[in-house]
């Protein structure tokens, strides 16, 4: 239940600053059906953002209790990464919140990026700016991941 309210707390702060945002994997599948989606056990917290709006939807999330990690240090690595060095929960929870421009590694097989999720994006009641992957989509998307 924590889980799920600083996910809504973190959404719901990137759509007010005017960031669209798509939660991933569990966060989407507890998003969509919270009941059904605590029965997934998750440790973090993935969230696709258009790549130009990465640094500001960073910014917004460390100004919520989100702080920086020991892999800020792997500059090579996530310079080249389709997400940002993870965020943790300042609350001490262990939880953390990665802030995705693609929803794979530069140079996967896969016939599916970022393009197809925001193309076949489902709106999400809670909040304006806040989108769900389709149904197909995202269940490729944990299939493959």
């Amino acid at each position: 239940r924590y889980l799920l309210g600083r996910l809504h707390e973190t959404v719901g702060a990137l759509a007010r600053a005017g960031i669209r945002v798509m939660p991933l994997k569990g966060a989407a599948f507890l998003l969509a059906d919270p009941e059904r989606g605590m029965a997934r056990t998750m440790g973090d917290i993935d969230l696709l953002v258009r790549a130009p709006d990465l640094a500001r939807a960073r910014a917004v999330l460390l100004g919520q209790g989100w702080g920086t990690s020991a892999l800020e240090a792997k500059v090579d690595f996530y310079a080249a990464h389709h997400h940002l060095p993870p965020l943790d929960d300042t609350r001490g929870t262990g939880l953390s919140v990665e802030l995705h421009a693609a929803p794979f590694p530069p140079g996967h097989p896969f016939l599916l990026d970022a393009c197809d999720f925001w193309r076949s994006a489902l709106p999400w009641g809670g909040a304006d700016g806040v989108v769900l992957p389709s149904p197909r989509v995202a269940l490729l998307h944990a299939c493959v991941h």
